[in-house]
């Protein structure tokens, strides 16, 4: 009975080590299954995109790596071509509006401002020497000479008078803090004939400004009057020195009138000029924009070349793999 419960015991230890090596066998199995599974996705992702990808690249198929990256070192340099000429024209365009307003700054000052003021001073002068044709200066000079002296008198009219006040405001101040007694000959001075001497004393001095007021006003005409005639004096001098300048004048018209042509006619070749370069510079902008659109395509083909090629090898890897694990 013994040996049949060690032989049975013998076989149950068999049985267990058979279950836990088939537990194992299990475990194995599971794992290389869900392995799998996953490989199985990762291909099938990896498949996907490549198919993705062959779609993106297949405008690009019949060009190996270095076709695309030759295409794309040539752009380069057409880029920076093409930007440096747009760079150039703009630079000319520039230039060319300078002249183009200097040009205009130039036309509008001969037409609006410079030719209507040398008019105007022909029409002027003409007009003034017209005026003073029948005037000299010999009649002018002893008229003004003898209005200075006049003046000269009333000034010192004036002066006189101010001084005439001055010394009867002294007296009445020196007659007011003289009390009753008079500060010139000290004899006693009533209080009655003291208000009357300052009365009287207050009367020259109104009658001196009234004087004052007349002769201010007399000096003030003959000042209008002198300074007309002498503005008048320096018109006749000058005009009559100058009048020959008229001549000069409507020469610098003539000859500012073809000036104002030429300029004229410069601006519309400049304008013509303006309009070509503006034209190019539209042409190179489009061009740029091309070939950084291209550009831009060829790097995004080259990246997605770089990208498959990736997930090409990573599928090769995951198909190696799966290989393996079905095996």
């Amino acid at each position: 009975f013994k040996k049949q419960v060690r032989d049975i015991q013998t076989k149950k230890k068999i049985l267990e080590e058979n279950l836990s090596t088939l537990k194992t066998q299990k475990q194995n199995v599971e794992e290389l299954e869900s392995q799998n599974r996953t490989l199985t996705a990762q291909i099938g992702f990896l498949e996907n995109d490549l198919e993705s990808l062959k779609e993106s690249l297949m405008e690009f198929a019949e060009k190996t790596r270095d076709d695309l990256q030759l295409e794309l070192n040539n752009l380069s340099e057409n880029l920076e071509r093409i930007k440096q000429n747009a760079e150039n024209e703009t630079s000319s365009l520039a230039s060319l509006r300078d002249k183009i307003s200097e040009n205009k700054a130039k036309s509008n000052f001969i037409e609006k401002q410079r030719m209507p003021e040398l008019r105007m001073m022909i029409k002027e002068k003409s007009k003034i020497f017209s005026k003073i044709k029948g005037e000299t200066v010999d009649a002018l000079k002893p008229d003004i000479e003898e209005k200075k002296k006049e003046l000269e008198d009333i000034q010192r009219k004036l002066q006189a008078n101010l001084t005439r006040i001055e010394d009867v405001k002294a007296s009445m101040d020196r007659l007011k803090d003289a009390g009753d007694v008079c500060p010139i000959c000290s004899n006693k001075l009533p209080k009655k004939k003291k208000s009357q001497i300052l009365a009287e004393r207050r009367k020259h001095i109104a009658e001196f400004r009234r004087d004052s007021s007349r002769l201010e006003r007399r000096l003030k005409v003959l000042k209008n009057v002198v300074g007309k005639l002498e503005d008048r004096l320096d018109l006749i001098e000058s005009y009559k020195d100058k009048f020959e300048l008229v001549e000069t004048d409507k020469k610098e018209i003539a000859r500012l009138e073809v000036e104002l042509k030429d300029l004229k006619d410069e601006s519309k070749v400049f304008d013509n000029h303006k309009r070509m370069i503006e034209k190019n510079l539209e042409l190179l902008s489009r061009n740029v924009e091309e070939l950084q659109n291209r550009q831009i395509k060829l790097k995004e083909i080259l990246f997605k070349r770089e990208e498959a090629d990736s997930k090409l090898e990573k599928l090769r890897e995951y198909r190696n793999e799966w290989q393996r694990i079905s095996l």
